[in-house]
């Protein structure tokens, strides 16, 4: 793996330089970036856009195309090529109108990915980035989240026979099929970032089947681009003690792979963290915290703490 570099050191090489408020249309989300919720049966090619919800009919005339190819995504690509703004997008034309910077990535972030990929400037898809949500299944109950991202919230709203109103699967399984064809024919040898999100993914079989296939895939499709993959996962840190030892197992072998990062959310400490986070141990926090502290040691392993 000598002439591997990482992520990070591949951004440096890239000297993007800064963002640049430049008022076009033009973002790589729509080229690089896969939002897939397996829970809600949706997908996007950028974070911060309306959810599509995907059909079997989809499916059965598409294929694979749903990700990154579906016509509704290479009409808008062609729009940010014609520099059309469309209302998808309206939350960053918003930021950047009151001169803030948004999540939007402009025409250098596309040439920067264009040029990795050594393709003509178009509407070639550039995956790169990979979102997944296995599922709500969630041991926590914040006060800032919903039914849709905690199965707590979903079962507290049962209780009391409140509406409960969230998107889910309805392919019965062809989402996840399909999804498997096009990472093994795709997404493996390309995507450089993944994030893990859930509910709590450090709780959800979903996530050890996902990781166990990853490792398996790296192993027969490396990397085209000679860039190590990072994966980060974002987790409350709540995991109990069984599934904390299942998830140090995983990690020191994705660690062989994959440059991890580990996000530990997390609003406050001690109890005002528990009286925010319903359900939360603080005593179980610092010690998931220290045991992957520990674990990180002499690895390609990073902790942070964030809000959300």
């Amino acid at each position: 793996m000598n002439d591997i570099i990482t992520v990070n050191e591949y951004v440096k090489q890239s000297n993007i330089g800064s963002f640049v408020l430049d008022d076009q249309a033009m973002c790589a989300n729509k080229w690089t970036f896969l939002y897939v919720d397996f829970h809600s049966g949706t997908v996007k090619n950028c974070f911060n856009v309306p959810n599509r919800k995907i059909t079997e009919k989809e499916i059965f005339e598409l294929g694979t195309k749903i990700f990154f190819n579906h016509p509704y995504e290479l009409e808008r690509r062609q729009e940010k090529l014609d520099n059309i703004k469309h209302s998808d997008c309206q939350n960053c034309w918003t930021c950047e109108s009151k001169g803030i910077q948004s999540n939007r990535r402009p025409n250098n972030y596309y040439e920067l990915h264009r040029s990795r990929f050594n393709v003509e400037r178009g509407l070639t898809p550039l995956p790169t980035f990979l979102e997944l949500y296995f599922s709500n299944l969630c041991d926590l109950k914040c006060v800032y989240c919903d039914p849709q991202f905690s199965s707590q919230w979903e079962s507290e709203k049962k209780k009391y026979n409140e509406p409960v109103d969230i998107s889910k699967d309805t392919t019965n399984g062809s989402l996840t099929d399909i999804f498997y064809k096009w990472f093994e024919e795709d997404g493996c040898k390309n995507i450089i970032t993944y994030n893990i999100l859930g509910g709590e993914p450090t709780i959800q079989n979903k996530f050890y089947e996902f990781a166990e296939y990853l490792i398996n895939c790296l192993d027969r499709i490396p990397p085209v681009q000679k860039i190590k993959p990072e994966i980060r996962i974002i987790t409350n840190g709540n995991t109990p003690p069984h599934y904390m030892d299942k998830l140090i197992s995983i990690l020191e072998r994705l660690s062989e792979k994959l440059s991890i990062k580990i996000d530990f959310s997390n609003g406050s400490i001690g109890k005002r963290a528990e009286f925010i986070r319903s359900n939360l141990d603080w005593n179980t926090f610092e010690k998931n915290v220290n045991r992957i502290a520990e674990f990180s040691k002499g690895k390609d392993v990073h902790i942070k703490f964030t809000f959300s």
